[in-house]
């Protein structure tokens, strides 16, 4: 019983080192993703799943990835490029998604 509640604790862990860590996500309120190991809804409305119900290991991990960094360079681009070149700084900075990444993590 101990071996298995610990190779389920090294498998979450393993899964989950593409999610934040502490000092990545320094926002009041962020509690849920930091304690509940949830995907924020970004993630989750892009790579499948359920507000609220889905985990980190529970969404692909390159789509996870490729909405944090589009999001990041939204943020970005918004304040460099306003007005003109939005959607080329976007283009550059986070690149195109893949359709592939939508059957990750395999069930």
């Amino acid at each position: 019983m101990r071996l298995l509640r610990r190779l389920r604790q090294a498998f979450a862990v393993a899964w989950a080192r593409y999610g934040p860590t502490e000092q990545d996500w320094p926002v009041p309120g962020g509690w849920p993703a930091k304690y509940m190991e949830l995907a924020p809804v970004a993630v989750v409305d892009l790579c499948g799943g359920e507000r609220g119900v889905s985990k980190w290991v529970d969404v692909s991990e390159p789509c996870a990835v490729w909405t944090v960094n589009a999001l990041k360079c939204q943020q970005a681009c918004h304040q460099t490029n306003g007005y003109k070149g939005f959607g080329a700084c976007m283009s550059k900075c986070s690149g195109e998604p893949r359709v592939e990444w939508c059957a990750l993590p395999e069930s």
